[in-house]
């Protein structure tokens, strides 16, 4: 994994200093988390479909308040690549 991300990082980033200077740079981080997840699991694994539906009402909230950018964020590819 080229940028390995998970939740906890992210929380501890936000309780510990102040490495996050933009909202832009915790919402990044939270898509890189959806993004490792849909890239390094299997299509049928709980896992992968979790990951699917969170994103999904992650960005329905942040529109719901206001706080996205559609242009900002990147894609989630829709194929996955398989690690080898």
């Amino acid at each position: 994994m080229k940028q390995p991300m998970d939740l906890d990082t992210i929380r501890t980033r936000l309780d510990g200093t102040s490495h996050y200077t933009r909202n832009q740079q915790i919402l990044d981080d939270i898509r890189l988390v959806f993004s490792n997840c849909i890239q390094y699991n299997e299509d049928d694994t709980e896992e992968y479909k979790c990951a699917v539906r969170l994103e999904k009402h992650f960005d329905k909230e942040l529109r719901r308040v206001g706080m996205v950018d559609e242009s900002s964020f990147p894609k989630v590819p829709k194929a996955k690549k398989r690690r080898t």
